[in-house]
């Protein structure tokens, strides 16, 4: 079994450490051991949650404290965090301590055979990746997500429960969708742009651009991902 750690003791650091039970719970049920997780807890960067538990484990304090209390294991790590450019900036961080970056695939999503889901990205109950499509890295696929056929999905998105992408589309990093927001086949979805949940859109969303409505309209232009993704840090 690969020791894991998650990283973040929030409502999304719950959900993964299910999600983790449900893959191990699959496993034993199939006599796989290969893909077997030890969930060894949690790091947060919220001192009030030190030496507590989380979800029934312990909370061991930030990366770095975590870091020394496993200094002689081979870790990998799951960065539960919701924001993404948060959750790029703390990827970077665990992976300067030499953790590996852990893929967790809920045993109710179905991957075509022709699908990448690459390292960092979790994919939720009931979702679907299509033929051809790719999931970059550090990606969110929540829960009841269907990705099209020939989707590239990129590096740090997060597509929220119920999103649907239609066929061709194409989402840049850091870009989000909210929940059971539409593309429409072949959308493209600009880097960090945000696309509200239960919009439809089509055609090309600019970066750093938030669209909400049916049909999706702009309401909001933001600053490059740079100049807002320090906002405390916090990552719970």
């Amino acid at each position: 079994m690969r020791d894991l750690i998650i990283i973040g003791a929030g409502g999304f650091g719950a959900e993964a450490a299910w999600v983790v039970r449900e893959v191990n719970a699959a496993a034993e049920r199939t006599e796989s051991r290969l893909m077997d997780w030890n969930l060894v807890g949690f790091a947060d960067s919220d001192e009030r949650k030190y030496q507590s538990a989380h979800a029934g484990y312990p909370v061991h304090g930030t990366i770095e404290q975590t870091a020394g209390v496993f200094a002689s294991r081979e870790l990998f790590f799951f960065c539960a965090i919701g924001d993404n450019a948060v959750r790029r900036r703390v990827a970077a961080a665990a992976q300067s301590f030499g953790w590996k970056p852990a893929t967790i695939i809920h045993p109710a999503a179905v991957i075509a055979d022709t699908a990448v889901v690459l390292p960092g990205s979790f994919v939720g109950p009931g979702s679907v990746v299509s033929n051809n499509a790719r999931v970059g890295e550090y990606a969110i696929v929540n829960m009841h997500v269907s990705v099209g056929h020939d989707v590239a999905v990129g590096d740090y998105c997060q597509l929220s429960p119920g999103s649907r992408v239609s066929g061709f589309c194409r989402i840049e990093d850091l870009a989000s969708l909210g929940s059971n927001a539409v593309l429409l086949p072949a959308t493209r979805v600009g880097e960090c742009a945000l696309v509200g949940a239960c919009s439809l859109a089509s055609g090309q969303i600019e970066a750093y651009t938030t669209v909400c409505g049916v049909p999706a309209r702009t309401i909001r232009q933001a600053l490059p991902v740079e100049a807002y993704a320090g906002s405390g840090g916090r990552i719970s």
